[in-house]
């Protein structure tokens, strides 16, 4: 077996990955990105060879570099067909040595390029090329929300200097300029990580469903791994719902939350998402009732109503307390109403409306995962879609979300109601 196989196994590559994301999302706008991008892979991926090459310096080797020149002259070509061309490119050093170039790219134009080599290889699987090329797309979505903030407080510094000569002016100027900057810092930031992160993501929970598969059929006893792998494969999801969720954000932001609609039974959908989420209110020890006979026929879009049915028993289980859970799908008159009841901490009275808000939780939820998300998307969506959702709850007593949904639907092309004061 090569020395390498325990750095270029699937797991450790996902695993990899997912601590690289966390590491770029947390970095400052300061930092060096591309010298910590070098020893951040080092660290984490373990390769024998981490070369950095950036275009403004000549394609110059690093201070640190081990090749013997021959080798570090193949090295320079494959770079130099990395830059030209913007795609990855791979070749295979004296030793052997398989060595993968990527590209860094920035606002469309390549600025750098890593070289990862693993030593004793041929080729890398492509499990790790895709973990290995996720992180250097990171790197390059890293330097743009740099720059873009730089450029913020270039342009804000300009700003001010122009509004010296008129105190309330001046002090007017900051305050605006400060709100603008953080809002539009966020949104840059969901935008940027989100679309990053994606493609590698949905690479990554298809290898992980590509393995569940295989073990299905392994002779012998395989379950240790597969709880491992159902280990990563939940992680993976959440990150994938994380994911989701950021870029339904910046959608919702820019005022491009798109429905298809077609007509839809919620009390089908409610079945089917409680179905799928069995096994998630098992390991909570939250038991599902579901009183959905239908059908509740509407002209909605199924995607999203079943965003929001997700949503709210994903909800429910978090906040449950291991309690039961029930979902109810009726008619009523035009209106089809759905409703989510769980008997867990309950909410206060007034944190009802400020837990439809942007990265707002109830409180008592220390300790809980989750961003705050979740019950704003639900709610434009539901406004989206013409209908209404509120919630009934005290502290102690559990909670019992309503979403009410016209059955004759409303028009996808209707300008989107705002239900956000600080979008």
């Amino acid at each position: 077996m090569s020395a390498t196989a325990g750095r270029l196994d699937r797991e450790f590559c996902a695993h990899g990955f997912i601590r690289a994301a966390q590491y770029f999302a947390n970095m400052l706008v300061s930092a060096d990105v591309l010298a910590e991008s070098r020893d951040l892979v080092r660290s984490i991926f373990l390769p024998d060879l981490v070369c950095r090459f950036q275009c403004a310096a000549g394609g110059a080797r690093c201070d640190d570099c081990p090749l013997a020149e021959p080798d570090f002259e193949v090295l320079r070509g494959a770079v130099d067909q990395v830059v030209e061309t913007g795609f990855m490119a791979m070749e295979v050093l004296q030793g052997p040595m398989a060595c993968a170039a990527f590209p860094v790219t920035v606002r469309g134009r390549t600025e750098a390029a890593f070289v990862i080599g693993y030593a004793g290889e041929r080729a890398l699987p492509p499990h790790a090329l895709e973990a290995l090329l996720g992180v250097v797309s990171l790197v390059g979505a890293t330097l743009e929300r740099q720059r873009a903030d730089r450029e913020r407080l270039a342009l804000a510094e300009e700003r001010a200097a122009r509004a010296v000569a008129e105190e309330m002016a001046v002090e007017n100027a900051r305050l605006y300029q400060q709100a603008q900057e953080a809002i539009g810092v966020r949104d840059q930031f969901l935008a940027v990580a989100s679309h990053e992160l994606k493609t590698p993501l949905s690479a990554l929970m298809l290898v992980i469903e590509t393995l569940e598969r295989a073990l299905e059929r392994a002779p012998g006893d395989p379950a240790p791994l597969r709880s491992k792998v159902s280990v990563l494969g939940r992680q993976a999801g959440r990150l994938a719902q994380l994911v989701n969720d950021l870029l339904d954000v910046t959608r919702i932001q820019a005022g491009r939350l798109h429905v298809e609609i077609e007509q839809v039974d919620l009390a089908a959908v409610v079945r089917e998402v409680a179905e799928r989420h069995h096994q998630e209110a098992a390991r909570a020890g939250c038991a599902l009732e579901v009183v959905a006979p239908g059908p509740v026929t509407g002209a909605w879009d199924p995607g999203r109503v079943d965003q929001v049915v997700s949503n709210l028993l994903s909800n429910a289980i978090k906040y449950g307390g291991g309690r039961p859970v029930s979902l109810r799908a009726e008619a009523r008159g035009a209106t089809a109403r759905l409703s989510v009841t769980d008997r867990g901490m309950g909410i206060a009275p007034e944190d009802h409306e400020r837990i439809f808000q942007r990265f707002e939780r109830a409180g008592g939820s220390q300790g809980i995962a989750g961003m705050g998300l979740g019950l704003w998307i639900t709610r434009e969506i539901v406004v989206r879609l013409g209908g209404t959702v509120c919630v009934e709850s005290r502290l102690g007593a559990g909670a019992r979300f309503t979403v009410e949904l016209p059955i004759g639907g409303v028009d996808p092309a209707a300008p989107i109601r705002g239900t956000d004061p600080g979008a």
